[in-house]
């Protein structure tokens, strides 16, 4: 008889927050405040940098995302020759999603259990502590 294969949930929680945070990368109505708040006057080609990468980054990635693609978007990899301002900018903005956005969009969903919606924060924990204990010193 043939088995039913059990998913791992999380997979789906790390690719649905993954999602999340590049549709606000990307909007610039959501997320330019912050890139403004950050940037000098000088530094405005690095705002399109900014986009430019993110929109790279989103067609090369796919639909789907994990850890290592969120720790590549924030940190880089070895053959990315980008300025590393850049990648703090990136660690930033996706820092105030968490802590602000992600939130409420998570305890307002009435399409999530409650089970899942745990799991969500949890994961949300996860990645806001990646950010914070690698590059502490941004901006």
């Amino acid at each position: 008889m043939h088995q039913k294969r059990v998913q791992n949930p999380e997979r789906n929680v790390v690719t649905n927050i993954g999602s999340q945070l590049f549709k606000h990368l990307l909007n610039k109505q959501k997320s330019r405040q912050v890139i403004q708040e950050l940037l000098k006057r000088e530094e405005k080609g690095l705002e399109r940098d900014f986009y430019r990468s993110i929109q790279a980054l989103r067609i090369k990635f796919g639909s789907y995302y994990n850890r290592d693609k969120l720790r590549q978007l924030w940190f880089g990899c070895e053959n990315e020759k980008l300025p590393q301002k850049l990648f703090a900018l990136r660690r930033v903005v996706s820092y105030r999603f968490f802590t602000t956005e992600l939130v409420s969009s998570l305890l307002t969903s009435k399409r999530l259990s409650s089970s899942l919606r745990a799991t969500h924060l949890r994961v949300r924990r996860e990645l806001l502590a990646l950010i914070r204990n690698l590059e502490p010193n941004d901006f």
